[in-house]
């Protein structure tokens, strides 16, 4: 067996998409012999480390991406909204408040899983940062940009603190017939009862207030459809301008790999799939199975640029035709 002064004690199959850990006597047939004839990488070769935490970080990102847009779509096909913020609950929870109840559901998660995104989008570029690559500065700035300059995204990113500590997000009010109209109610959220009141999320809102009452407006309230939508098209233009950062330093990390296979044809087996295999063990005795090759991932990360970038172009649609019915 592969490393026979060393123990192997658990073996972790990471494919493109998913992960999956053994102890060692439970692992199939077709990888025992895999581990039986394939010499290991260690921690020791950088590159195959560095890709091992990137192929990983970049799979899982992009999975969290569809967990917003499925939350997003969620949103969508359970409320009905008008341009004048009248909403029609589709689905019924089965209380007297269905309509109070589900948007603020389905608001939260959105936001949520939004924010997450981002702060993993950023989570990456300072880990890329410590390990050398300068670039990754550029995102960190452009997220910073458009949380100071953008106060609907920054208060929208805000509110996920709220939601954490259980605190529900969008009021209703009455319009001509029916208390159905949606809104963020700045008053009741600058008020919250679990967040501390000096934080940046209510100074934010304070000064939005002042700002939308020395207008001559009252109360002061957001427009639930345009803040969701102008939150959407800013996690979108963070996560298309992120993947347009990272391209290239990812591509050229998957080249040293693709190098480092060339040269060294042990190191590489295949499934009975036909899959390509490849092995790092870790200093706790855990061989990783990476599963597939650079190629194949860089092949879908140029997929899941030009997926959000089409999503893009729709978010920015959908606002441009929200706005055109809101006066300035």
């Amino acid at each position: 067996m592969i490393c026979s002064t060393t123990v192997i004690r658990k073996v972790k199959l990471q494919t493109m998409d998913t992960s999956a850990t053994y102890r060692i006597e439970d692992t199939p047939e077709w990888m025992t012999n895999i581990l039986d004839r394939v010499i290991p990488f260690t921690i020791h070769d950088t590159a195959i480390v560095r890709w091992t935490e990137m192929a990983r970080a970049v799979t899982d990102i992009h999975q969290l991406y569809h967990l917003y847009l499925w939350n997003l779509r969620q949103l969508l096909e359970g409320v009905r909204f008008s341009t004048n913020d009248q909403i029609i609950a589709l689905r019924d929870n089965g209380t007297a408040e269905s309509g109070r109840i589900i948007v603020n559901g389905y608001v939260m998660n959105v936001i949520s899983y939004g924010v997450n995104l981002i702060e993993s989008l950023r989570g990456f570029a300072k880990h890329e940062k410590q390990r050398g690559f300068t670039d990754a500065q550029r995102f960190e700035q452009v997220a910073k940009d458009e949380f100071d300059s953008n106060i609907l995204y920054a208060i929208m990113s805000g509110l996920r603190n709220y939601a954490q500590h259980g605190q529900l997000l969008v009021s209703l009010y009455c319009g001509e017939y029916n208390c159905d109209r949606a809104c963020f109610d700045l008053h009741q959220l600058s008020e919250p009862f679990l967040i501390k009141k000096r934080s940046l999320i209510i100074k934010k809102i304070q000064f939005l207030i002042n700002q939308i009452e020395a207008e001559g407006s009252s109360p002061a309230r957001l427009s639930l459809t345009y803040c969701i939508d102008s939150f959407n098209l800013s996690v979108h233009s963070l996560y298309s301008q992120f993947l347009r950062i990272f391209q290239t330093h990812i591509e050229d990390c998957a080249k040293l790999v693709n190098e480092k296979y060339k040269c060294e044809p042990r190191h590489i087996a295949k499934t009975p799939d036909n899959v390509s295999i490849s092995i790092l063990l870790d200093e706790d005795s855990t061989a990783h199975l990476l599963a597939g090759e650079p190629d194949q991932l860089i092949s879908d990360y140029r997929i899941n640029m030009q997926e959000v970038e089409s999503n893009h172009t729709t978010a920015k649609t959908w606002l441009e035709d929200t706005s055109s019915h809101f006066n300035q």
